[in-house]
């Protein structure tokens, strides 16, 4: 599976997650694969599949965590957001996945992660 692992370019990884071991795993194909170490931190996770993160959207339900550049894609959602603080509910593509905007406590669902 071609996934990007919060490093901002895609990686061939089987098991890569938002976890400390997917990361691990991630950062050693980096180096396998001839590329830079990657500075970028992961989402600081709150509760098993829940993030802090800190959105800009992009574009029609299209959002971007400022720390990690993963993009978050939304279904139907009018939220506007810069640089605002969220927790991203995250239980693979078939889980049950939302954003929740903390300023405005108003919830969308996520569709994908790219």
């Amino acid at each position: 599976m071609t996934i990007l692992c919060a490093l901002g370019v895609a990686i061939v990884c089987s098991s890569c997650a938002y976890s400390k071991t997917g990361y691990q795993e991630a950062y050693g194909l980096a180096a396998l694969q001839g590329r830079p170490m990657p500075t970028v931190a992961p989402p600081i996770a709150v509760n098993g599949s829940r993030y802090n993160v800190t959105i800009t959207r992009v574009g029609s339900n299209l959002y971007q965590d400022s720390l990690s550049r993963v993009l978050i894609e939304t279904t139907l959602c009018l939220e506007f957001a810069n640089f605002e603080q969220a927790v991203l509910q995250w239980e693979g593509a078939y889980g049950n996945n939302w954003l929740f905007f903390t300023s405005t406590k108003q919830s969308c669902d996520v569709k994908a992660l790219r």
